[in-house]
């Protein structure tokens, strides 16, 4: 029996073109063949010759110690006795998914930032965490995005004073959303908002867990401004953070 590889003496060769199988690079648990249960940590101690040298008795698995924090998911790197840790979906950053970049909104201001688009909004990123118990009875933005050519591209999340969260985009001419009700998101929680799209496929996680999008109506300011205005800002493309913003630019 060979376990993790072959003898040098006897290796198979597989394939028209002859390649050799490789050795195994993990862990290997609990191994029985029949009703005997195979004692690995002892042949691996015990094991003398040169291809055991690279067997360790016991598995040394990095990510049993948990160093990925808030949910990270943790991978061995089983060659170099390592482990890395992937903060996709969590909110957090850095090498152990333990920093946090965030801002404190007190009700009466926000963030906002102008830049230029370039071309339609084709693919989107968006992730966000938040939390508030905030009981004065009116709707609040979270995160606005919007193009200011009569409104053609717009990304909202909001919550409204019963506890709702809200998530719409208008993608240019067809518009998506939902209102998530069978949770309260002004309990003082941290609650995240995971949204990615490419084209016409898209993904939205609340808390993580994957929230169906469905058609809305396409909203639209009113068409009384001048084409020539509209021209004149085109691409121009704004985001607001923890607030609106209804002054004229």
């Amino acid at each position: 029996v060979n376990l993790g590889g072959f003898d040098p003496d006897n290796l198979l060769r597989v394939g028209k073109e002859g390649q050799l199988i490789q050795g195994y690079i993990g862990c290997l648990r609990g191994l029985m063949i029949g009703e005997y249960l195979v004692d690995l940590p002892h042949l691996a101690s015990e094991a003398n010759h040169e291809g055991s040298k690279g067997v360790l008795p016991n598995c040394q698995m990095k990510c049993d110690t948990i160093p990925c924090k808030n949910q990270g998911i943790c991978t061995e790197d089983f060659g170099h006795q390592e482990a890395s840790c992937n903060c996709e979906l969590t909110s957090y950053f850095g090498e152990n998914c333990a920093d946090e970049k965030g801002a404190d909104f007190g009700g009466d201001s926000l963030l906002q930032r102008d830049f230029v688009l370039d071309g339609e909004v084709n693919q989107i990123k968006i992730q966000l965490a938040f939390s508030t118990n905030d009981l004065r009875q009116r709707t609040s933005s979270l995160l606005l995005l919007q193009t200011e050519n009569r409104r053609s591209y717009y990304l909202l999340v909001a919550l409204t004073s019963e506890g709702q969260l809200i998530f719409e985009e208008d993608r240019e001419g067809s518009a998506y959303g939902v209102r998530v009700s069978d949770r309260n998101f002004l309990n003082g929680a941290r609650h995240s908002v995971y949204y990615v799209r490419d084209n016409n496929t898209a993904t939205l996680l609340i808390d993580r867990e994957p929230v169906q999008l469905l058609p809305i109506p396409v909203l639209s300011i009113t068409e009384d401004e001048g084409e020539g205005e509209e021209e004149e800002q085109l691409g121009s493309t704004e985001m607001q953070l923890g607030g609106l913003n209804t002054s004229d630019h």
